[in-house]
């Protein structure tokens, strides 16, 4: 039997280093490999057990403003995190161009 999951954005796949903690605390380092406007999945992430399902954390990624949000679901070594406030597209295509080292389009 096959099962077909209906996101409710579209997810683009991306590479960049990322911080993961909860807010005040140093945090744990990841891979932020895909992101949507309401939220990201981030691989490689050490200690992972010490996370709970809906616990706030903030999103550190450099060049970039901390993103607030929360634990969607665990696996072992990946987190699934939704923001606090979904992106705006404009928000969102900066990000993207930022995770996969693509340089930013100035007005001519």
């Amino acid at each position: 039997m096959t099962v077909f999951t209906i996101r409710a954005h579209k997810r683009f796949a991306v590479c960049r280093k990322i911080r993961l903690g909860k807010s005040g605390r140093r945090g744990v380092d990841g891979l932020l490999i895909e992101l949507s406007l309401d939220g990201c999945r981030i691989s490689h992430a050490s200690k992972t057990d010490s996370f709970a399902l809906d616990e706030p954390m903030v999103l550190r990624i450099a060049g970039a403003d901390p993103i607030e949000g929360h634990v969607r679901w665990l696996r072992e070594g990946v987190v699934g995190l939704r923001f606090a406030r979904p992106l705006h597209n404009a928000g969102l295509e900066a990000l993207i161009r930022l995770c996969r080292a693509e340089p930013a389009i100035t007005a001519a």
